[in-house]
């Protein structure tokens, strides 16, 4: 779930399935972000805080919930 790169930060949401050793591509997080925590809780994951710029101290407050089931991201 998301990260940063010389493009600057994603708000991709992936999934790795070892059953078929592949990665599952979801509908992107709302708010692009790095370095946040995420936590799973029942069929969904939880993210919170991270960096929505690149290189810098600058903190995001806003936390989103991906629900496993429906494979979407909401505020």
């Amino acid at each position: 779930m998301g990260g940063e790169g010389s493009s600057g930060v994603f708000a991709q949401v992936e999934a790795y399935d070892p059953a078929t050793n592949k990665w599952e591509s979801f509908a992107p997080m709302p708010t692009p972000r790095h370095g946040m925590g995420a936590v799973a809780i029942g069929d969904a994951i939880y993210v919170a805080g991270g960096g929505p710029v690149t290189g810098g101290s600058l903190m995001t407050s806003t936390n989103e919930a991906f629900t496993l089931a429906s494979g979407s991201s909401q505020k």
